[in-house]
């Protein structure tokens, strides 16, 4: 098969890259602070199973057509324009993170074409896992499932309360053990 990527695709991607850098280079930061964060720790490891996972596809992923996709211009536009209105007046993180996938998936698709994106569209997607989610939304998602991990750990409290001396009760995501049932 021919290789992946010809000398002047190398070319393409780290003009790409060195632009990409140099446009992202407070939200990248940003995002490596996050990591420090037990919730969003995994934020690193993410672009890494990415690439992995194109690693694993090589084959398939060189044996397809490349050619530049002009339409994808605009798209990596609206990307750009979209990441820099997240910054002001939008100011939000998760919206710029968002913009930034879509900027990368325009791109892949400008340089190696749509034949060679039936292949890198998952491992592109994959990066919107790797954007925090603003915490308005994840302090309503974490405490639902607070409430249904306790619901959960509830009902397998009171099956075991059948066989062992204690009781059990649910207030919330709050589980109160009673010990000595009849004592």
């Amino acid at each position: 098969p021919q290789p992946l990527i010809t000398p002047i695709g190398w070319a393409w991607i780290a003009v790409c890259l060195a632009f990409f850098g140099w446009m992202h280079w407070n939200f990248l930061f940003q995002t490596y602070l996050w990591s420090k964060d037990p919730d969003w720790s995994h934020v690193l490891i993410i672009p890494g199973i990415s690439i992995y996972y194109i690693y694993l596809n090589k084959t398939r992923l060189q044996a397809a057509p490349k050619q530049l996709c002009w339409w994808a211009l605009p798209l990596i536009f609206i990307g750009l324009y979209s990441y820099v209105f997240w910054i002001f007046p939008g100011r939000n993180a998760m919206f710029r993170g968002y913009s930034m996938v879509r900027t990368i998936f325009a791109t892949a698709l400008f340089l190696f074409g749509p034949a060679a994106m039936r292949g890198l569209w998952f491992p592109i997607a994959y990066l919107v896992l790797a954007v925090k989610v603003s915490d308005a939304i994840w302090s309503r998602i974490a405490e639902r499932l607070q409430d249904i991990a306790a619901a959960g750990a509830t009902v397998m409290l009171q099956l075991f309360s059948e066989f062992m001396d204690f009781t059990v009760d649910n207030a919330g995501n709050t589980i109160t053990l009673g010990f000595w049932r009849d004592g």
